[in-house]
């Protein structure tokens, strides 16, 4: 509690300075002398304690200035500062300066034909004389009914015989010592000395005649409420120290109670209030069934709020307790998040639709991502994120290439389905994806048409020849039909391929087959066609050669 009572010490202080001299300045602007004769003894007893203060001495420059007749208290109250060199005694202003600010504004004693009455009236008001004062008032208001002033002062002088004040003036100095150094002391926190003090104030007024001191009876009332205010704050601070957060809150507001301007216990207690919230928020988590984002984020509000509240309340198990299990609801939701996380990229890897399986995988690794951001045990999820991330650009990539062998199926040429059969067959683990799927058997329909085109163009070519002669047209007849019917059978040999044959029924294969198997044939036939022709010449030449030579020797 060390660190704790230095702290709020240091508020209460603070805090108490602030209050005295908000305090004084009401005294002194809206009350009467005697407000700002108990004003200017708060005044002094601050600025003993604390030279340097200048909104006190603002406050004092303007309680002589309002009312000059305490310009030989702030003196005799001031003397030792000014002997000490610790304070200027330009604080104070001329005894002689007149007091036109009790008038109207724009409204001069000296102007009006009732000034001297008005004086008198004053003088007798801050004599004690209430009785004299309000007769001579009522005189001055006979004669003009809307005198401000005049009927600013008989209010008080009304108020002040109701009250049966005693006016500053008759109160020995001694007492007003003794009620200046109880107040100093009260601001000390030594309450008992303070009350000691008041006491010895009304008994030196009682000693002169002074029955009853208002200020002074108001200050003992005041002490008497901090003393019961502190008793009830130290059953506070002890219930805490046991960590009975709502015994000691209780204390703190019965203190309040008698003493509103507790400012330590009005600080202990909002730290308590504060730590009360904190650990309800923690424990109502545990039945919340709020998204994993959304309950991750009120986690981590709450651990933020504990962690402050323990350093304004150290040692406290209830505290180190709560953000335990605030800490244990996180590390529960981060490792749903990674069992999401594994989930969607086992449904990932199984399913059909490359499209799907890519969507899958992008939202398992979002999960990996966020249970990552929870800062518990990440290193595990860094691998996993890093293989997601690998199939998941795979699996794009996959996608690419379904996108690029369209477009080579399109254009339809020998070439470019034989590219695109080699990127088909590439992705046959993707097998199962309808784009694939439709893609595959929009690629074999394009195979058997290409080969019909094929064996169509070596069909063609046959009846158009025959009528040529043979020099012409045979070299060029062989090459073409050789051609188009090995492109036919290339064509046909793919569409032969495992990567078709979940493709149809088996008449289909065979039809291809078939297909296949004449188209060998007939360019086995147009080869031995040919051999055949080219033996002929041959053999013709033999003949003819033979012929000549035998024609030459007969």
């Amino acid at each position: 509690m060390t660190e704790l009572d230095h702290t709020s010490s240091k508020i209460q202080g603070e805090g108490d300075t602030n209050g005295e001299l908000s305090r004084a300045r009401i005294g002194i602007e809206t009350g009467d002398i005697v407000d700002a004769s108990n004003a200017l003894d708060v005044l002094v007893g601050l600025l003993r304690h604390d030279p340097k203060n200048s909104a006190a001495v603002a406050l004092v420059r303007s309680a002589v200035r309002v009312y000059p007749e305490l310009s030989e208290k702030a003196r005799q109250g001031l003397t030792p500062l000014f002997e000490a060199g610790e304070l200027d005694d330009d604080v104070l202003v001329p005894e002689n300066l007149s007091r036109d600010a009790a008038l109207e504004p724009g409204e001069e004693i000296e102007a009006d034909p009732t000034a001297p009455a008005l004086r008198r009236a004053i003088e007798q008001y801050y004599g004690g004389e209430y009785v004299a004062a309000i007769v001579t008032l009522q005189q001055i208001l006979a004669v003009r009914p809307r005198h401000a002033a005049a009927r600013d002062y008989l209010q008080k002088a009304q108020d002040a015989q109701a009250r049966g004040l005693i006016p500053e003036t008759r109160i020995p100095f001694e007492a007003r010592v003794s009620l200046g150094k109880g107040q100093s002391l009260q601001r000390a926190g030594q309450y008992e000395e303070a009350r000691q003090a008041f006491d010895e104030a009304i008994q030196s007024a009682q000693s002169r005649g002074v029955e009853r001191w208002d200020a002074a009876e108001q200050a003992v009332l005041e002490i008497q409420a901090l003393t019961v205010a502190g008793q009830f704050r130290t059953e506070g601070d002890q219930a805490l120290a046991l960590e009975q957060w709502t015994e000691a809150a209780d204390r703190y507001r019965a203190a309040l109670g008698v003493y509103p301007g507790d400012a330590l216990a009005a600080d202990r207690l909002a730290m308590i209030d504060e730590a009360l919230e904190w650990e309800k928020r923690v424990w109502l988590l545990n039945l919340q069934k709020e998204p994993p984002p959304a309950m991750a984020s009120a986690v981590r509000k709450a651990m933020d709020g504990l962690s402050e509240a323990a350093l304004r309340m150290p040692q406290q198990q209830r505290l180190s307790r709560a953000l335990q299990e605030a800490e244990r609801i996180l590390r529960n939701i981060q490792v749903h998040l990674v069992e999401r996380g594994q989930t969607l990229l086992g449904e990932g890897k199984v399913a059909a639709s490359l499209a799907r399986r890519e969507a899958l995988t992008t939202e398992g690794v979002e999960a990996l991502r966020m249970a990552q951001s929870l800062g518990l045990d990440t290193t595990a999820i860094e691998v996993q994120i890093s293989s997601a991330k690998d199939n998941a650009e795979r699996l794009t990539a996959a996608r690419r290439v379904i996108a690029e062998a369209r477009a080579l199926v399109e254009k339809g040429e020998e070439a470019d389905l034989r590219a695109a059969h080699t990127m088909l067959w590439n992705l046959a683990e993707f097998g199962g994806d309808p784009d694939f799927q439709d893609l595959r058997a929009q690629f074999y329909q394009r195979l058997l048409e290409s080969a019909d085109a094929a064996l169509q163009r070596r069909d063609d070519l046959g009846p158009r020849l025959l009528g040529r002669r043979l020099p012409r047209w045979l070299g060029g007849m062989r090459a073409n039909r050789l051609q188009a019917l090995a492109s036919a059978a290339r064509l046909l040999e793919l569409a032969k391929g495992a990567l078709f044959q979940p493709l149809g029924e088996q008449a289909q294969f065979g039809y291809v087959q078939r297909r296949l198997q004449l188209a060998q044939e007939e360019e086995e036939r147009l080869r031995r066609f040919h051999w055949g022709l080219a033996m002929a010449g041959l053999l013709l030449l033999l003949v003819l050669g033979f012929v000549f030579t035998w024609y030459a020797m007969s």
